[in-house]
Order: C-alpha cells, then structure tokens, then sequence
C-alpha cells in the first residue's frame, strides 16, 4: 500500500483491518463493528426477511476500505459472493489488503454508472473533507479510470441477493 495505514484488531474477526489515521476510516469501522448499524436485528429490517435472511449474492457498491464487506463476510458466512466495488484508488488498495483473507469477496475497482463509460475520481471544491470524491464521465483518460460497474448483476442466477450502497455524490 502506497497510503500510511495503521491497524486495527475487532473482537471476533481473525484478521487485523488497515485504516488511514486521521481519515475517516477508523470512525466507519466503530459505526458498522462496534455500534451495530449494520446488523439487520437493530435497523428492523430482519422482521422484513421473516428472521431468515441468508444473502447468497451480496454488491457492496461504494465499498470504500471494505469493512462492509469483512462484516457480510463473517455475518453472512454462507454467502457465495459478496462484489466490493469501489472507483477510488486510495480506498481500493486498503480495501484489498482488508478482503484479502476473504475469498468469498471480489474487489472490483469500478463504479456504479447508468452505463458502460470510463470515469474519473476527483476530489474539487465540493469536497468538505479530503476524504469525499466525485466520479464523472471522461473520454480516454490515463491512467485507465474505473470503469462502470461489470456485469455480475446481469450474469447473477442468484435469487438471494443484498445490496450496500453508499454513494454521496455523482454527476450524470
């Protein structure tokens, strides 16, 4: 990793998380593995699934560092696919190191777009942080951008399937 990182234990995950001090990584681990906001149990959408939800397919979109998908992989341990994908380079490099022990999980440096067409990650004025971009279409660009999303969704037979996603920003 090109990006100063530091590591992270959480009770129960056999596998230490990398994070960027004084981003914010550390505060997104404490909101989905110590605070719970993703367990189904406590956002009530358990009650929705009848109490039986077993996702064999799962799309993190926006994945960022890629706590999301750890905490499906060890939630979910039944899952047969979980696409963590993300356009950002920074948090792709991160976000494969922190999958890399979870070969249920597929990296996928990409974003969600209406249509196949190469992007490009920019941090602008827009930005209240440094850690928010913004993916905009561009016609041959280099390095290669992102690309959109492959086609997994449209290749998937899966008829269990979950989706995450955490966009802020993006411009048609």
């Amino acid at each position: 990793m090109k990006t100063d990182v530091s590591f992270i234990e959480i009770d129960e995950y056999k596998f230490p998380l990398a994070y960027r001090p004084n981003t914010s990584d550390l505060p997104t681990a404490r909101v989905i593995f110590e605070r719970g906001d993703y367990f189904l149990e406590y956002t009530g959408l358990l009650a929705f699934f009848n109490g039986n939800f077993k996702p064999r397919f799962i799309i993190d979109g926006g994945a960022n560092v890629g706590y999301a998908s750890v905490f499906f992989a060890n939630r979910y341990p039944e899952c047969e696919k979980i696409l963590a994908i993300e356009p950002e380079i920074e948090n792709f490099e991160i976000l494969q190191y922190n999958v890399q022990n979870y070969p249920q999980v597929e990296a996928i440096r990409a974003a969600l777009w209406s249509r196949e067409t190469d992007l490009s990650v920019a941090f602008g004025e827009f930005a209240k942080t440094n850690d928010a971009f913004m993916t905009s279409e561009v016609e041959n660009s280099a390095p290669p951008p992102p690309k959109k999303f492959p086609k997994q969704l449209e290749e998937s037979q899966s008829e269990k399937f979950f989706v995450n996603l955490d966009f802020h920003s993006s411009i048609f």
